[in-house]
């Protein structure tokens, strides 16, 4: 898996090129008074949002895993 990271690396230079360039303009914004505050302000949204998401997520996967478990423990005793 990690020959094949490195080959795409390789591959696509321009990949790392576009990483450089998006760095520099968060560095931009982050310059600017203005955009700062613009800029932390979308930024902690944004991860409050995938936070939540992600919780939510591994919430729901938790109950149907403890939902299944006990099902199978249910059809354990059925069949015995």
């Amino acid at each position: 898996m990690t020959e094949l990271v490195i080959q795409l690396g390789k591959k696509f230079q321009y990949l790392r090129l576009s990483k450089i360039i998006l760095f520099s303009c968060m560095l931009l914004l982050i310059a600017f008074e203005q955009t700062r505050e613009l800029f932390l302000s979308s930024a902690s949204d944004a991860y409050i949002a995938v936070s939540t998401f992600v919780g939510a997520t591994l919430l729901v996967f938790v109950l149907l895993e403890k939902k299944i478990s006990t099902y199978k423990v249910i059809f354990k005793k059925i069949k015995n």
